[in-house]
């Protein structure tokens, strides 16, 4: 993946930018950030015979048919995902066997990614002569 430039005319990082009364936005330590990770990692393999390594207890959890925080299934990470995909679709529907759509806390720390925003975009949003530099908006 071609990285993203770095702008030279950004904040080195926030607090340069604070110090600049720049109270948004990128800076060049954000970008040198996004730019150090992957943007897609692949799922390792998993054992197709897991189940036979789990002591008789384990196996009676595994097999209960409800969503708990301890299952070992290697496909557990991904069940509130499958949830919100299979109920999540309509707002006003009541499904009646709607599993658990979020884990409290797993969306605490750092977060990564790319937003890709055409250039012509902005005048749209923000109008004809928005200049993000020069706007300083107070941090809430």
């Amino acid at each position: 993946m071609t990285p993203l430039q770095t702008p030279s005319d950004l904040p080195v990082d926030r607090p340069a930018a604070l110090a600049q009364g720049i109270n948004w936005g990128q800076t060049q330590a954000d970008i040198i950030e996004v730019n150090s990770h992957s943007s897609a990692q692949l799922v390792p393999t998993s054992d197709r015979n897991w189940k036979c390594t789990l002591t008789p207890e384990q196996r009676l959890i595994e097999e209960e048919g409800v969503w708990r925080l301890d299952l070992l299934a290697p496909s557990a990470a991904w069940d509130n995902d499958w949830e919100r995909f299979t109920t999540c679709w309509d707002p006003w529907a009541h499904v009646e066997l709607k599993g658990t759509v979020y884990t409290f806390g797993s969306m605490d720390g750092l977060w990564q990614g790319r937003l890709l925003v055409r250039s012509n975009l902005s005048p749209l949003l923000f109008g004809p002569t928005f200049d993000p530099r020069s706007q300083k908006r107070k941090h809430i």
